[in-house]
């Protein structure tokens, strides 16, 4: 009976480590593509403008939709899961934006007008049903990272002058 007992119990303390373990090779798999990408763009001598836009789509029926007219464009998007949607309208000098998606039904608006202006975004959703909204563009907004968490959470930000 002891036998059977701590069988079962090694079991289950290999697959809960297994799953454990799966899950930290994959947030090192988001966090080695995200990285990788950002130190290719940043070890470049940027003589002439450049246009990069890095997408990785993991799941069913993820989505990114962007319109961008800019002269310098060094765009991230990374989705992981399930019905994500990214839709960016970009009217600017340059951009800089990096939208990591890490759930399920997560959504991020993007809407810029500034065609004179430097505009970046810095977005990681973790969970599930997720909405971001983001309209125009300041010197404040530029600088601010996002980081949302947990489920169904809303946010809104609006830039003006």
């Amino acid at each position: 009976m002891k036998t059977i007992s701590f069988s079962i119990s090694l079991f289950l303390f290999c697959f809960i480590f297994q799953l454990n373990a799966q899950d930290n090779l994959k947030q090192a798999r988001i966090q080695t593509l995200v990285g990788e990408n950002f130190h290719t763009i940043e070890q470049k001598e940027f003589k002439q403008p450049t246009n990069e836009i890095f997408i990785n789509q993991i799941g069913d029926r993820n989505q990114v939709s962007t319109t961008v007219r800019v002269q310098e464009n060094k765009s991230v998007y990374i989705q992981t899961g399930n019905y994500n949607n990214i839709y960016s309208n970009v009217n600017a000098k340059t951009l800089t934006s990096s939208i990591i998606q890490d759930g399920d039904r997560n959504k991020v608006f993007s809407f810029v007008n500034r065609p004179a202006e430097e505009v970046s975004l810095e977005l990681n959703q973790q969970g599930n049903n997720h909405h971001f909204e983001q309209f125009g563009s300041n010197s404040i907004g530029n600088k601010m990272k996002f980081q949302m968490n947990g489920e169904s959470r809303s946010l809104i930000v609006r830039n003006f002058k």
